[in-house]
């Protein structure tokens, strides 16, 4: 806990503050790549600099002039969108415990309220404020019967100073709204400054026995520097940057492309008026004084009009006694871009952002940048590899939300809170219903019975994602299914051979057979909802069903 007199002090002369100077540079970088808005930054005057290193002076300046956002800023878009998918679990877990059921429901209201859009908030915090910090605050008055807490992100750059234990502010003093605030393990505090003195104005007790403030992600680029946040792109900047570089520099190609150059045999030119005359392509006044405009020297209006339409004009030297009249030069030409070159440009820029958006989310099946063939071994692949990021992404997302709501609940309710448990799910709706049809279809006659139970339950999963009822009524239909991944054909011929025909009646029929069973039974879903054991139940159901079978075969 900060006393009053600790508090003055850090404010005036911080122990960590520069601690915070290379991430906030770093969030920076990461939302230059990240962000339309607001892209005219530090960081885009970093990344000129950076250009200004590859590039000689004449090609900076036209490329200075091409530049507006980096052309990666669409890329990371895709990336993110795909990313997103992280708070699209098919087993999504959300447990609040308490002492009695009743401060559960009230809870359960009141987070709802606290969390609303929270998807669209925290994946742009990450996004743009990865190096942000969550502070859990209460009103300075309550005026309901129980505390109403919220929370809100802190920008790193209004930061004044912290003490860090691994994840754990010991205490955290930052300024907002004109004023200083000081946050520990047992005060809310608040100061003004009046006439260079820092003065207290507002103290309150929450005895929540640590800090109510947590950097939003966990993830730091090492461990010796937890306050350092790594963005899922973070290892990939420089590759952004070459990528917008590249994108630049081919931007600049296509100009070329556009525009091309033309030559012809310098010619005397007899251009006079009253005032001026021509004299090497500009005008010079009476005295022989060049006469200049607001860009540069004027043009002689008869020199510069010698191309019609787009492109650059230059005069080469025509014949002469010094060549001995001979043609050095064609005495008009054009001088076409490489095409070659161009296609390069364009496939190696489209490579370039292909790589990026598979290294960052594992998958390339969405992006708009590749385009190879892939058979369904390698979609699976990319599946797996998707998930896999996910699942490292999603411990970030789990841990801040429950930081939150474990510390508005001990607000709200005090000790009748005993804990609570986020859990985002192990599994993802990545790909809608009907590529994983395809995907199952494919392979039911090279995958194992394993992969194939995967991927037909992940397709029920995903047909029916919002419907418990569906999903649990596909689920006893494939259990009740005895050939399950087998063609009838199949089922036959292993029937014929086993002389379980029965068997063979019941997969071939076994949505009327259903139907029959619905009508007389009721709904698959309910029937014996109380047996435990769902084999028990799967029993009952294939039984009653063959029976049906054996009536229809004894008339």
């Amino acid at each position: 806990m900060l006393d009053i007199n600790q508090i003055r002090d850090y404010i005036k002369d911080p122990i960590n503050k520069e601690k915070l100077i290379e991430p906030a540079k770093h969030q920076r970088r990461v939302r230059f790549h990240s962000s339309a808005a607001n892209n005219a930054t530090i960081a885009r005057k970093d990344f000129m600099k950076w250009v200004a290193k590859i590039l000689p002076e004449d090609k900076l300046k036209a490329v200075k002039n091409l530049f507006d956002k980096p052309d990666t800023i669409p890329l990371t878009t895709e990336i993110y969108q795909s990313l997103s998918r992280v708070f699209d679990g098919v087993d999504i877990k959300k447990i609040y415990r308490f002492i009695d059921a009743e401060y559960n429901k009230d809870f359960t209201e009141y987070i709802k309220g606290v969390f609303d859009n929270w998807a669209d908030f925290s994946f742009s915090t990450m996004k743009d404020n990865i190096n942000s910090i969550v502070i859990i605050d209460l009103p300075n008055e309550q005026t309901t019967e129980r505390p109403e807490p919220y929370f809100y992100t802190l920008d790193i750059e209004n930061v004044v100073d912290y003490s860090l234990v691994e994840e754990d502010f010991e205490w955290i003093i930052f300024k907002a709204n004109g004023k200083y605030y000081a946050y520990d393990s047992t005060y809310y505090r608040s100061f003004d400054i009046d006439n260079d003195n820092i003065v207290n104005v507002f103290e309150s007790e929450h005895n929540l026995g640590y800090c109510p403030a947590r950097f939003f992600w966990s993830d730091a680029i090492s461990n010796d520097k937890p306050e350092f946040k790594k963005s899922p792109i973070s290892e990939y900047l420089p590759a952004l940057d070459w990528a917008a570089f590249y994108s630049l520099s081919k931007r600049y190609a296509d100009l070329y492309a556009s525009y091309p150059i033309y030559w012809g045999y310098a010619q005397e030119c007899g251009y006079q008026s009253e005032h001026y005359h021509c004299e090497g392509g500009y005008l010079q006044d009476q005295d022989g004084n060049y006469i200049r405009g607001s860009k540069g020297m004027a043009e002689c209006p008869m020199c510069s009009d010698r191309i019609n339409g787009v492109g650059s004009f230059i005069e080469v030297t025509p014949p002469s006694e010094e060549t001995g009249g001979i043609d050095l030069t064609p005495p008009v030409g054009v001088v076409n871009a490489d095409i070659n070159a161009l296609k390069y440009s364009v496939d190696e820029v489209k490579r370039l952002f292909a790589d990026i958006y598979r290294a960052v989310t594992g998958n390339a099946l969405d992006s708009a940048h590749y385009s190879q063939a892939v058979n369904e071994i390698q979609v699976l692949s990319t599946l797996e590899s998707q998930k896999g990021v996910l699942l490292k992404l999603k411990t970030n997302f789990e841990k801040i939300e429950s930081f939150i709501c474990k510390t508005i609940a001990k607000l709200r309710y005090d000790e009748v809170f005993e804990g609570c448990s986020i859990d985002y799910g192990t599994d993802f709706y990545l790909v809608d219903s009907s590529k994983l049809l395809d995907i199952y279809q494919s392979g039911m006659q090279s995958y194992d019975t394993i992969t194939l139970d995967r991927l037909q339950d992940n397709y029920y999963k995903t047909l029916y994602r919002d419907d418990t009822a569906g999903i649990e009524r596909a689920k006893i239909i494939t259990a009740i299914d005895p050939y399950r991944h087998l063609s009838k054909e199949e089922a036959k011929e292993i029937a014929e051979i086993a002389n379980t025909m029965d068997l063979y009646v019941l997969k071939v029929n076994l949505s009327a057979l259903i139907n029959r069973f619905e009508r007389e039974n009721g709904d698959l879903v309910t029937f014996a909802e109380n047996i435990e054991r769902f084999d028990t139940k799967i029993e009952m159901i294939t039984n009653i069903l063959l029976t049906y079978i054996n009536l229809d075969r004894n008339g």
